[in-house]
């Protein structure tokens, strides 16, 4: 009787020594997923930020492109396409109507938003801003 007793408790030892193997893989495994989620965040990051860094090469080059002549006398008609470049920005403003700097500052002057009026992202409307003070500071040192 007591062979089948210490048999059956070497088998329960056995499946214990088991049950810790696959716990201890689990754990594992664990610890291994949640650094690919933060890999996968980070890679997201950085996608974001080449993203952002794209649109303001692409507003960079599309200035260049068009390069249209500032003049201190004509800056209300410098065609948005040397402010804001080529681009899904450029097709925004075009689609509410907005083609010249000075439209564009009479429409926010207006008190109108670029992200509700226009639909553009914080980060667009961070660039619009940019290009334009880019844009008055060639401005003011021609003249």
């Amino acid at each position: 009787m007591s062979d089948g007793i210490e048999r059956s408790l070497d088998i329960i030892r056995a499946w214990e020594k088991h049950r810790e193997g696959i716990e201890f893989e689990l754990e594992q495994v664990k610890r291994r997923a949640k650094m690919l989620r933060a890999d996968i965040d980070y890679a997201g990051q950085q996608i974001r930020k080449a993203i952002k860094c794209d649109e303001s090469q692409q507003l960079l080059d599309g200035m260049e492109d068009v390069g249209y002549p500032p003049s201190r006398s004509s800056w209300r008609d410098a065609p948005l396409e040397v402010v804001v470049g080529k681009g899904p920005i450029l097709d925004k403003l075009k689609a509410k109507s907005l083609t010249t700097l000075g439209e564009l500052a009479d429409f926010t002057q207006s008190g109108n938003s670029l992200i509700s009026h226009i639909g553009l992202t914080e980060h667009q409307e961070h660039v619009v801003q940019e290009a334009c003070n880019t844009y008055w500071g060639t401005h003011d040192a021609d003249a």
